[in-house]
Protein backbone atom coordinates (compact mmCIF):
# COMPACT_ATOMS: atom_id res chain seq x y z
CA UNK A 1 0.00 0.00 0.00
CA UNK A 2 1.41 3.80 -1.40
CA UNK A 3 0.50 6.09 1.64
CA UNK A 4 -0.19 9.82 0.13
CA UNK A 5 2.14 12.65 1.92
CA UNK A 6 -0.59 15.48 2.55
CA UNK A 7 2.25 18.48 1.74
CA UNK A 8 -0.55 21.34 2.52
CA UNK A 9 -0.65 20.44 6.14
CA UNK A 10 3.58 20.52 6.55
CA UNK A 11 3.00 23.49 4.30
CA UNK A 12 0.79 24.81 6.87
CA UNK A 13 2.84 23.73 10.03
CA UNK A 14 5.79 25.54 9.07
CA UNK A 15 4.05 28.91 8.31
CA UNK A 16 2.85 28.58 11.84
CA UNK A 17 6.50 28.12 13.19
CA UNK A 18 7.25 30.98 11.57
CA UNK A 19 4.22 32.91 13.03
CA UNK A 20 5.39 31.80 16.41
CA UNK A 21 9.10 32.83 16.17
CA UNK A 22 8.30 36.05 14.88
CA UNK A 23 5.82 36.85 17.59
CA UNK A 24 8.39 35.84 20.36
CA UNK A 25 10.59 38.10 19.10
CA UNK A 26 7.71 41.12 19.59
CA UNK A 27 6.98 40.08 23.05
CA UNK A 28 10.55 38.65 24.66
CA UNK A 29 12.94 40.28 26.97
CA UNK A 30 13.74 43.51 26.57
CA UNK A 31 16.97 45.39 28.31
CA UNK A 32 16.50 49.00 29.74
CA UNK A 33 18.39 51.86 28.74
CA UNK A 34 18.38 54.72 31.71
CA UNK A 35 19.86 57.40 32.54
CA UNK A 36 20.54 60.06 35.99
CA UNK A 37 19.64 63.49 35.87
CA UNK A 38 21.54 65.81 39.00
CA UNK A 39 18.58 68.31 41.04
CA UNK A 40 20.03 71.28 43.06
CA UNK A 41 18.20 73.63 45.65
CA UNK A 42 19.57 76.45 47.88
CA UNK A 43 18.11 76.41 51.55
CA UNK A 44 17.25 80.45 52.41
CA UNK A 45 18.78 81.02 55.70
CA UNK A 46 16.72 81.28 58.87
CA UNK A 47 17.19 83.72 60.95
CA UNK A 48 17.57 82.57 64.49
CA UNK A 49 14.83 84.06 67.27
CA UNK A 50 15.56 84.33 71.20
CA UNK A 51 13.10 84.37 73.69
CA UNK A 52 12.02 82.79 77.15
CA UNK A 53 15.10 85.15 79.00
CA UNK A 54 15.19 84.70 82.92
CA UNK A 55 17.52 86.54 85.01
CA UNK A 56 19.00 85.27 88.45
CA UNK A 57 16.15 83.07 88.38
CA UNK A 58 13.91 85.24 88.03
CA UNK A 59 14.88 87.07 91.32
CA UNK A 60 16.12 90.14 92.64
CA UNK A 61 20.16 90.55 92.54
CA UNK A 62 21.88 90.32 95.43
CA UNK A 63 25.05 91.20 95.20
CA UNK A 64 28.41 90.09 97.86
CA UNK A 65 30.52 92.21 100.34
CA UNK A 66 33.82 93.06 98.78
CA UNK A 67 33.76 90.77 95.98
CA UNK A 68 32.21 89.51 92.71
CA UNK A 69 28.79 88.15 92.04
CA UNK A 70 28.17 85.42 89.62
CA UNK A 71 24.53 86.44 88.19
CA UNK A 72 23.16 84.33 85.21
CA UNK A 73 21.21 84.84 82.74
CA UNK A 74 19.22 82.41 80.40
CA UNK A 75 17.78 82.40 77.03
CA UNK A 76 16.12 79.86 74.49
CA UNK A 77 17.17 79.89 70.62
CA UNK A 78 15.13 78.32 67.78
CA UNK A 79 16.57 78.59 64.05
CA UNK A 80 14.16 77.17 61.73
CA UNK A 81 17.30 75.68 59.65
CA UNK A 82 18.52 73.22 62.91
CA UNK A 83 19.85 73.93 66.01
CA UNK A 84 22.98 73.03 65.12
CA UNK A 85 22.64 76.37 62.66
CA UNK A 86 23.28 78.74 65.47
CA UNK A 87 26.62 79.83 65.91
CA UNK A 88 26.38 81.67 69.16
CA UNK A 89 24.37 84.07 71.97
CA UNK A 90 25.96 87.78 73.01
CA UNK A 91 24.92 89.24 75.87
CA UNK A 92 24.49 92.62 78.10
CA UNK A 93 23.19 93.01 81.47
CA UNK A 94 22.51 97.02 82.04
CA UNK A 95 20.96 99.33 84.62
CA UNK A 96 18.10 100.14 82.70
CA UNK A 97 17.44 103.74 82.28
CA UNK A 98 21.47 104.17 81.88
CA UNK A 99 22.67 106.14 78.85
CA UNK A 100 23.12 104.07 75.38
CA UNK A 101 21.33 100.98 76.85
CA UNK A 102 22.80 97.82 75.65
CA UNK A 103 25.15 99.21 73.27
CA UNK A 104 26.98 101.55 76.44
CA UNK A 105 30.63 100.66 77.35
CA UNK A 106 30.85 98.16 79.94
CA UNK A 107 31.39 99.96 83.07
CA UNK A 108 31.13 98.40 86.73
CA UNK A 109 28.55 100.16 88.24
CA UNK A 110 25.66 100.19 85.30
CA UNK A 111 26.90 98.17 82.76
CA UNK A 112 28.36 94.38 81.70
CA UNK A 113 28.60 92.22 78.40
CA UNK A 114 29.09 88.26 78.33
CA UNK A 115 29.24 85.23 75.92
CA UNK A 116 27.04 82.60 76.67
CA UNK A 117 27.55 79.27 76.75
CA UNK A 118 25.35 76.43 74.80
CA UNK A 119 23.44 73.75 76.85
CA UNK A 120 24.06 70.61 75.61
CA UNK A 121 20.32 69.84 74.66
CA UNK A 122 20.67 70.20 70.49
CA UNK A 123 20.42 66.72 68.56
CA UNK A 124 21.76 67.52 64.87
CA UNK A 125 20.11 66.25 61.84
CA UNK A 126 16.91 69.59 61.38
CA UNK A 127 14.51 67.94 63.68
CA UNK A 128 15.77 69.59 66.67
CA UNK A 129 14.82 73.45 66.45
CA UNK A 130 16.29 75.02 69.86
CA UNK A 131 19.02 74.97 71.95
CA UNK A 132 19.60 76.51 75.59
CA UNK A 133 22.39 79.31 76.55
CA UNK A 134 23.46 80.55 79.93
CA UNK A 135 24.86 83.78 79.97
CA UNK A 136 27.08 84.70 83.41
CA UNK A 137 27.92 88.06 84.41
CA UNK A 138 30.66 88.97 86.77
CA UNK A 139 28.82 91.79 89.02
CA UNK A 140 31.17 93.99 91.32
CA UNK A 141 29.62 94.87 94.88
CA UNK A 142 29.02 98.69 94.26
CA UNK A 143 27.23 98.38 91.25
CA UNK A 144 24.12 100.37 91.18
CA UNK A 145 20.86 99.17 93.09
CA UNK A 146 17.83 99.55 91.53
CA UNK A 147 14.92 98.50 94.90
CA UNK A 148 12.74 100.86 96.63
CA UNK A 149 14.49 103.06 98.74
CA UNK A 150 17.90 103.44 96.64
CA UNK A 151 18.58 106.42 94.52
CA UNK A 152 17.40 104.42 91.27
CA UNK A 153 14.36 103.34 92.26
CA UNK A 154 12.80 104.33 89.21
CA UNK A 155 14.65 101.66 87.32
CA UNK A 156 15.84 98.44 87.36
CA UNK A 157 18.39 96.57 85.57
CA UNK A 158 17.74 94.42 81.88
CA UNK A 159 19.48 91.14 80.81
CA UNK A 160 19.21 91.20 77.28
CA UNK A 161 20.55 88.39 74.69
CA UNK A 162 20.71 88.18 71.04
CA UNK A 163 21.37 85.15 68.68
CA UNK A 164 23.43 84.60 66.04
CA UNK A 165 23.95 82.08 63.10
CA UNK A 166 26.56 84.00 61.41
CA UNK A 167 23.71 87.04 60.78
CA UNK A 168 22.30 88.65 63.96
CA UNK A 169 18.77 87.29 64.86
CA UNK A 170 16.10 88.46 67.20
CA UNK A 171 16.55 89.37 70.44
CA UNK A 172 14.85 88.60 73.92
CA UNK A 173 15.18 90.19 76.91
CA UNK A 174 13.98 90.41 80.55
CA UNK A 175 14.39 92.70 84.11
CA UNK A 176 15.41 92.27 87.74
CA UNK A 177 15.99 94.59 90.32
CA UNK A 178 19.00 94.87 91.66
CA UNK A 179 19.16 95.09 95.94
CA UNK A 180 21.18 97.78 97.96
CA UNK A 181 23.89 96.40 99.57
CA UNK A 182 24.67 98.36 102.45
CA UNK A 183 27.96 97.00 103.85
CA UNK A 184 31.46 98.09 105.42
CA UNK A 185 34.91 96.86 106.49
CA UNK A 186 37.25 98.19 108.38
CA UNK A 187 40.82 99.05 108.07
CA UNK A 188 41.44 99.49 111.51
CA UNK A 189 40.60 97.06 113.98
CA UNK A 190 41.81 98.14 117.43
CA UNK A 191 42.56 101.54 119.32
CA UNK A 192 45.17 101.86 122.14
CA UNK A 193 44.35 104.86 124.58
CA UNK A 194 47.65 103.95 126.24
CA UNK A 195 48.05 105.08 130.04
CA UNK A 196 45.58 107.22 131.62
CA UNK A 197 44.92 109.08 135.16
CA UNK A 198 42.11 108.14 137.45
CA UNK A 199 39.71 111.24 136.51
CA UNK A 200 41.83 112.02 133.42
CA UNK A 201 40.83 111.30 129.36
CA UNK A 202 42.56 112.05 125.84
CA UNK A 203 41.70 115.48 125.77
CA UNK A 204 42.90 116.45 121.85
CA UNK A 205 44.48 113.32 121.44
CA UNK A 206 42.03 111.23 119.37
CA UNK A 207 42.10 107.44 117.68
CA UNK A 208 40.51 106.88 114.80
CA UNK A 209 38.93 104.10 113.38
CA UNK A 210 38.82 103.81 109.24
CA UNK A 211 35.86 102.78 107.78
CA UNK A 212 35.34 101.07 104.25
CA UNK A 213 32.22 101.25 101.89
CA UNK A 214 31.92 97.76 100.41
CA UNK A 215 28.57 98.06 99.28
CA UNK A 216 27.01 99.66 96.28
CA UNK A 217 24.85 102.58 98.03
CA UNK A 218 26.76 105.49 100.00
CA UNK A 219 26.72 104.78 103.68
CA UNK A 220 26.47 106.32 107.49
CA UNK A 221 27.33 104.62 110.02
CA UNK A 222 25.84 103.16 113.91
CA UNK A 223 27.43 103.48 116.90
CA UNK A 224 27.19 101.41 120.14
CA UNK A 225 30.23 99.53 122.55
CA UNK A 226 29.87 97.04 125.58
CA UNK A 227 32.63 96.54 128.24
CA UNK A 228 31.98 92.10 128.13
CA UNK A 229 28.44 91.67 127.19
CA UNK A 230 26.27 93.55 124.27
CA UNK A 231 23.84 95.89 126.65
CA UNK A 232 25.91 95.83 129.82
CA UNK A 233 25.95 99.68 129.74
CA UNK A 234 29.78 99.39 129.77
CA UNK A 235 32.92 101.01 127.58
CA UNK A 236 35.35 99.09 129.24
CA UNK A 237 35.66 96.24 132.03
CA UNK A 238 39.05 96.44 133.83
CA UNK A 239 41.27 94.31 136.22
CA UNK A 240 39.59 96.16 138.91
CA UNK A 241 35.84 98.18 137.94
CA UNK A 242 34.44 98.84 134.98
CA UNK A 243 34.44 102.67 132.73
CA UNK A 244 30.48 103.21 132.02
CA UNK A 245 29.57 103.48 128.21
CA UNK A 246 29.21 107.54 128.08
CA UNK A 247 33.02 107.35 129.12
CA UNK A 248 34.13 106.73 125.33
CA UNK A 249 33.00 109.95 122.72
CA UNK A 250 33.07 109.68 119.16
CA UNK A 251 32.74 112.23 116.24
CA UNK A 252 33.35 112.44 112.62
CA UNK A 253 36.31 114.68 112.63
CA UNK A 254 38.96 115.66 115.81
CA UNK A 255 37.50 116.95 118.96
CA UNK A 256 38.45 117.88 122.80
CA UNK A 257 36.84 115.59 125.17
CA UNK A 258 33.49 116.43 126.47
CA UNK A 259 32.08 118.12 123.48
CA UNK A 260 32.30 114.19 121.46
CA UNK A 261 29.13 112.54 121.13
CA UNK A 262 29.29 109.74 124.27
CA UNK A 263 28.78 105.99 123.70
CA UNK A 264 25.19 104.96 124.23
CA UNK A 265 23.58 100.98 124.69
CA UNK A 266 21.23 102.17 121.76
CA UNK A 267 22.96 101.93 118.16
CA UNK A 268 23.08 105.62 117.32
CA UNK A 269 23.83 107.43 113.29
CA UNK A 270 27.07 109.01 112.80
CA UNK A 271 26.34 111.34 109.53
CA UNK A 272 29.58 110.26 107.76
CA UNK A 273 28.90 110.54 104.59
CA UNK A 274 31.06 107.88 103.61
CA UNK A 275 30.93 107.46 99.72
CA UNK A 276 29.94 104.23 97.74
CA UNK A 277 33.37 102.85 95.52
CA UNK A 278 33.22 103.12 92.15
CA UNK A 279 36.44 101.16 91.15
CA UNK A 280 38.61 98.75 93.37
CA UNK A 281 39.53 101.42 95.36
CA UNK A 282 37.51 101.33 98.66
CA UNK A 283 35.82 104.75 99.94
CA UNK A 284 37.24 105.05 103.43
CA UNK A 285 36.50 107.60 106.11
CA UNK A 286 37.70 107.51 109.87
CA UNK A 287 35.47 107.90 113.34
CA UNK A 288 37.66 109.78 116.10
CA UNK A 289 37.18 108.36 119.28
CA UNK A 290 38.43 109.51 122.62
CA UNK A 291 37.99 107.98 126.15
CA UNK A 292 38.36 108.76 129.85
CA UNK A 293 38.63 107.13 133.35
CA UNK A 294 36.47 107.57 136.16
CA UNK A 295 38.43 109.29 139.22
CA UNK A 296 38.18 106.43 141.39
CA UNK A 297 37.32 102.51 141.44
CA UNK A 298 39.35 101.31 138.66
CA UNK A 299 43.11 99.69 138.36
CA UNK A 300 45.03 98.08 135.91
CA UNK A 301 43.93 97.03 132.10
CA UNK A 302 40.82 98.07 130.66
CA UNK A 303 39.20 96.41 127.62
CA UNK A 304 35.92 96.80 125.49
CA UNK A 305 34.24 96.65 122.40
CA UNK A 306 32.75 98.81 119.96
CA UNK A 307 30.36 97.92 117.26
CA UNK A 308 30.13 99.45 114.48
CA UNK A 309 26.97 99.34 111.15
CA UNK A 310 26.63 100.03 108.03
CA UNK A 311 23.27 102.58 107.65
CA UNK A 312 22.71 102.86 104.30
CA UNK A 313 22.48 106.71 102.88
CA UNK A 314 21.04 106.66 99.14
CA UNK A 315 21.64 110.78 99.05
CA UNK A 316 25.50 110.06 98.56
CA UNK A 317 24.78 108.33 95.33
Amino acid sequence: MRRKIRTSSMIELAICSILLLAVGLLIGPRIANAATASTTASVTSSLPVASSAVLNGGTAIILTTNTTTSVVGTVTVTDDNGCEAITGVTSTLFRTNVSGGSGATNDNQTHYSATCVANADCTGGGGDLTRTYNCTFSMVHYADPTDAGSLNADTDWTFNATPSDGSTGTSSSTTRELNTLAALGLETTSMAFGTIALGANTTTTNKNISVANLGNEGLDVGLTGYGTTSGDNLSMTCTVGTAAINKLEYGAAGFTYGVGTALTNISTTLDLDLDRSSDSTHSTKTVQFGFGLPASGVSGSCTGTVVITAVSDPTLG
